[in-house]
């Protein structure tokens, strides 16, 4: 650690020299209580070194891409094992936190390894079940915990080698895999539960196990996060990433030849967790991960999170019949790992399991998703495959390209061959737009017309009287007279609306349903179609068809 730190502090002088961030001389104080007078010295032996005492030519560190191998430092974060400039300026701390030796950080074996401080009554109140045709998870005491819900498990190298059929088979929803734990421990495991995982395709999510006691570990543990996950090729899951926030006690940071160096302990008050999950955050966040949760255990979550920290519990540990953990400030989909015993076919020994609100796409799920079980039957019926990263686009607006996909797929994916006319039928589509050929078959059967300056205009947004219009005729068009009693039911809907009939027809058939609005009920013909009503459309005008 010593020599590591001797070329950290060179390479931090050289690296920031054009950026004047000699400040490090400025942060003394903080540097003199973080490190013992042992690295101290070796820094200022550096600062000789960085002289020419040492007969080391300055245009080797010319170049910041440069990678010293005793260390393999670059710049800034860690990306593959290498700390890179992610920041216009990194921090000092930040660059030698993420050399810190972590050969003193324990191998956690359960994901709450301070599971004594509450009662471990075997779970074996809280049962699975199935309601309406809905796996069904029921605590202690009767009451629902979550319905749809998802089996989970949560491996490491722990568990040996998985065979993962068989834990398919047994009735698993999902995975939560751990990527390493602290700042540089990947877990010997992970490569092969990734790929064991994937090839039955079981949905994935990950979790870090913390050892961070500054703002600056926290910060590297997010890069860490990130570093592995793009090792792997990890682009879309299911499940979030979670940073598994425990008590560990302390643990030594020692140099080269074993000797510590420095006694690593965790926060002991709220403010001090508060600042490790705040970094923790701030850069997980500046990559771009925003499903990101954290994981802890009841009386820890109780006894040292703030509001803000508490809102970001999603997965909470607790070994009880039930669990009494109310998830405040916190309105998403929610777990709870309510066994580290439980037995599953296809691992030797025991897992931790856990219920979990069922997750259709990453960002939709059962608790807390307007139209869920509508987003559920339009990916299993293949009306929808999300995006490429594994998000529906909950909130998001249809666009009309997508409409068109949506509705051809509706209508079973016919086979379709357009001819040369059908294809010049709109001057703005062409062979390179997407879902082409969605476009030319509704043309083709009359369920689109285009504009009249002759385009489709495929990536404007659909708003609803379109959307009715759509949706009456993919049904057929079918023969409709509207009542007075319908034709009142909107209070925004006159004749003179664009596409009237067809939103009194899409009213009486129980496909548009508007909001109440003070005594009234509007459609808003005008507003935008968001992806999760687009959903409850789409399924409702099946039912209509069949």
């Amino acid at each position: 650690m010593v020599e590591l730190c001797r070329y950290a502090s060179l390479r931090w002088i050289l690296h920031c020299n054009e950026r004047r961030a000699f400040a490090m001389r400025r942060r003394s104080n903080r540097f003199r209580n973080r490190f013992r007078a042992s690295t101290i010295a070796a820094i200022a032996s550096t600062l000789a070194l960085s002289l020419g005492v040492a007969g080391l030519p300055m245009t080797a560190f010319a170049d910041d891409a440069m990678t010293i191998a005793d260390g393999a430092i670059t710049g800034g974060t860690i990306v593959d094992g290498r700390f890179i400039d992610d920041d216009p300026v990194v921090a000092f701390e930040d660059y030698i936190a993420s050399n810190v030796d972590v050969s003193g950080q324990e191998d956690p074996q359960h994901m709450w390894t301070n599971a004594e401080d509450e009662p471990q009554a075997q779970a074996s109140s809280p049962y699975w079940t199935t309601t309406s045709g809905n796996k069904t998870f029921v605590d202690g005491n009767g009451n629902t915990f979550a319905s749809p819900a998802m089996k989970v498990i949560d491996v490491s190298k722990w568990q040996g080698e998985i065979d993962w059929a068989k834990v398919k088979a047994a009735g698993v929803d999902a995975a939560i895999i751990r990527l390493g734990y602290g700042n540089g421990t990947e877990d010997p495991r992970l490569a092969e539960n990734i790929a064991g995982a994937q090839k039955v395709g079981m949905p994935l999510g990950f979790y870090l196990y913390s050892y961070a006691d500054t703002a600056a570990l926290a910060r590297t543990e997010a890069d860490w996060i990130v570093t592995l996950l793009k090792k792997y090729n990890i682009t879309s899951w299911r499940l979030p990433i979670f940073y598994d926030l425990e008590e560990w006690g302390s643990w030594d940071e020692t140099d080269r030849n074993g000797k510590v160096i420095a006694t690593h302990y965790q926060p002991t008050t709220v403010a001090g967790w508060s600042t490790i999950i705040n970094a923790f955050y701030g850069r997980i966040n500046q990559h771009g991960y925003t499903n990101t949760y954290l994981y802890t255990y009841r009386a820890m979550a109780n006894a040292y999170f703030d509001n803000a920290a508490k809102a970001k519990v999603s997965w909470i540990a607790e070994y009880n019949p039930t669990t009494t953990y109310t998830f405040p400030g916190y309105s998403g989909g929610r777990g709870w790992q309510y066994t580290s015993s439980a037995s599953v076919n296809g691992i030797s020994g025991n897992v931790d399991m856990s219920a979990f609100d069922e997750h259709i796409f990453w960002d939709a799920n059962s608790r807390s998703t307007a139209h869920d079980s509508s987003i559920k039957w339009a990916k299993n019926k293949g009306v929808t495959t999300g995006y490429a990263n594994g998000a529906f686009g909950v909130g998001n607006t249809v666009i009309r390209q997508d409409m068109a996909a949506f509705l051809y797929r509706v209508a079973g994916s016919p086979s379709f061959t357009p001819t040369a006319a059908q294809r010049a039928v709109f001057s703005d589509v062409n062979s390179s737009t997407p879902h082409a050929n969605a476009i030319w078959w509704m043309a083709s059967k009359g369920i689109t017309e285009g504009f009249t300056d002759g385009g489709y205009h495929p990536t404007a947004v659909v708003n609803r009287q379109d959307m009715a219009a759509f949706l009456y005729r993919i049904a057929g068009s079918p023969e409709y007279t509207p009542t007075a009693a319908i034709k009142a039911k909107f209070s925004d809907v006159t004749d003179s609306t664009p596409h009237a009939k067809e939103i009194w027809w899409c009213a009486s058939a129980g496909i548009a349903n508007g909001w109440t609005s003070g005594s009234s009920t509007v459609y808003r013909p005008t507003a935008s179609v968001q992806r999760q009503d687009m959903a409850a459309f789409l399924e409702r005008v099946y039912n209509v068809m069949h």
